[in-house]
């Protein structure tokens, strides 16, 4: 517990900061990011080892346990670090237009075709292609971990996910070689993420290539979250089905 008190910190001090200085200006720091990526990372790491130390959790749920626990404390410091270090501007924190939103709006039932195409096109190669592994821990969990692991798949996830890659990351890029060129970096990096599901990475790139080009586009950040939730509720609600 004393090691979760290290990311978990770094991300207090930032809120703190941020609220003795006022908020942050100029261009995106390289510390910055840094601060942010350990926050995720560390938070991520330090309570997945945390959780899995605990003794009495059922084999059925000690995966997704850990998986969430990672997640959402990684998720939370990092979320915490990038309000706290970064511009609202490039963030992306700004009203967006109803462009943006419709685009926002219908991008997930694209990714979902996309998605069965491409486990069909697998499958026809002869693989066998297995669903997520966190869809697949949902499925077997118990109904109250279940609903906890769904929740922050369709809500926190997005948010804590498209403030690192189309929030930080993207405006770090952007600043320096251009918004294509974010959109193509933060896209793969986004895909590689998820790496402990290597089938899902090509599709998750292309996802996060053209959430890229929507925050690109659009100029702000919310049609991205809402996109990001709304493939994860329909990717929960299949898994579920």
């Amino acid at each position: 517990m004393a090691l979760l008190a290290l990311p978990l910190g770094l991300a207090g001090a930032s809120v703190a900061h941020r609220l003795r200085v006022g908020a942050p200006t100029g261009p995106v720091a390289p510390l910055s990011v840094a601060r942010v990526v350990f926050a995720l990372v560390g938070g991520g790491s330090l309570a997945a080892l945390g959780i899995t130390t605990l003794r009495g959790v059922p084999p059925a749920s000690a995966d997704l346990l850990t998986s969430l626990g990672a997640s959402a404390v990684g998720g939370m410091a990092a979320s915490a670090v990038c309000v706290a270090e970064l511009r609202a501007e490039a963030l992306g924190l700004r009203a967006a237009s109803g462009r943006a939103w419709v685009a926002g709006l219908g991008l997930p039932l694209a990714f979902t075709v996309l998605g069965s195409a491409w486990l069909a096109l697998i499958s026809a190669l002869g693989a066998v292609p297995q669903e997520q592994r966190l869809l697949e821990q949902i499925s077997a969990a118990p109904d109250g971990l279940a609903l906890a692991a769904g929740a922050y798949a369709v809500i926190g996830a997005p948010v804590a996910e498209e403030l690192l890659f189309r929030g930080a990351m993207f405006a770090y890029v952007a600043e320096r070689r251009g918004g294509v060129v974010a959109s193509l970096v933060t896209g793969a990096l986004f895909g590689l993420l998820h790496i402990a599901d290597p089938v899902a990475v090509p599709p998750l790139m292309l996802m996060g290539i053209v959430l890229g080009e929507l925050r690109r586009r659009g100029a702000s950040l919310w049609p991205c979250v809402a996109a990001h939730a709304l493939n994860n509720v329909l990717a929960v609600l299949l898994a579920l089905a």
